[in-house]
């Protein structure tokens, strides 16, 4: 069986390659836990097509870093705002599993839960790589059936920003963009559940509300039919709200049998005005 990927991949760590800075640039000096550089600094948050070639390059970088960093890791290097990336996606499973409603939407709290958790992210990138000014957004309807970026080189589906619509490697996978091969963590209670770091923080890890979803088959038999998986295979769980078996991200927006189909989410098509 093949790993999960777990780091940089080579080419892309080529391509995300930043140049030489001097001293007074330095990146990832941990902040404190007070405050440290981030207090009282105003932050513009731009779209991702209005950062500069080298901003994107800092800001894809430091995604990277926090998704294949632990919490310990991260903490000791970056300081006390580094939260490793899976943490975070947990952290947003979690209000949708909590067997009391869904605790991050349909409701009030949407706006006040997801603007905390995107601060909690900016502020690891910055803790990461303190270049970076503030977290990118994506305006999406710049990309819809008929947006303003749809047919030019800002389109976001290409290998310039997110990668191809539909995935183009095996079973859909993307592999193609900033975040090409974007490994899909496996579900580990020991760092997202009862007993782990990320408990002290979240009720709902404490409780183990989400504990991920076991995938269909064994990744060498993924997307293939007539298939048959090693003997003795046992299927694994991975972080990802659907029986899925990639090993990392895959994009399929026309499949009616995904989740995408009932159009809650994810990169179906937007149809909307720009």
């Amino acid at each position: 069986e093949a790993a999960t990927p777990g780091a940089l991949p080579a080419d892309l760590a080529a391509l995300l390659q930043l140049p030489a800075r001097d001293a007074s640039d330095a990146r990832g000096s941990p902040p404190s836990a007070a405050g440290g550089k981030f207090k009282h600094r105003p932050r513009v948050r731009q779209e991702w097509r209005q950062l500069s070639v080298d901003m994107r390059k800092r800001v894809a970088r430091a995604f990277w870093t926090l998704k294949t960093t632990s919490r310990e890791e991260g903490r000791v290097k970056y300081g006390a705002h580094f939260n490793n990336y899976d943490e975070l996606l947990m952290l947003h499973a979690c209000a949708v599993r909590d067997p009391r409603c869904d605790q991050g939407h349909a409701g009030p709290q949407f706006m006040t839960f997801h603007r905390l958790l995107l601060l909690k992210l900016e502020m690891s990138l910055m803790a990461v790589d303190c270049g970076i000014k503030a977290l990118p957004y994506w305006d999406m309807g710049k990309d819809a059936a008929s947006g303003a970026y749809r047919h030019t080189s800002k389109y976001i589906f290409t290998h310039k920003y997110f990668g191809s619509f539909n995935g183009t490697g095996p079973a859909n996978t993307v592999i193609d963009g900033l975040f090409k091969n974007w490994p899909i963590a496996e579900y580990d209670a020991s760092k997202y559940g009862p007993g782990s770091p990320l408990a002290s923080e979240s009720r709902c890890a404490a409780m183990g509300w989400f504990a991920g979803s076991k995938a269909i088959t064994c990744p060498s038999c993924c997307g293939k039919e007539d298939c048959t998986c090693p003997a003795g295979y046992v299927n694994k769980t991975y972080m990802r709200s659907h029986d899925d078996c990639t090993l990392t991200t895959a994009r399929q927006p026309d499949d009616p049998t995904s989740p995408n189909a009932l159009k809650l989410g994810g990169t179906y098509e937007i149809v909307f005005n720009d």
